[in-house]
């Protein structure tokens, strides 16, 4: 609803999953992108990789 209160790079009507157990999820509709990415380490979905891989990928798409 309002992507400037994100940390990150987002867009308006995103959402997505970020689980503890590995797997992050990530759903962009108005840009048809979605991300999915699973490793296999507790607390994944927020760990600095996911969120270095999202932002590197998102800054060249957008």
């Amino acid at each position: 609803m309002a992507p400037e209160l994100q940390q990150g790079i987002c867009v308006k009507g995103e959402y997505g999953w970020d689980g503890w157990l590995g797997a992050y999820f990530a759903n962009l509709s108005e840009q048809d992108i979605t991300i999915l990415m699973g490793a296999q380490k507790k607390d994944a979905g927020t760990f600095s990789l996911t969120r270095r891989l999202r932002n590197l990928c998102l800054s060249n798409i957008l």
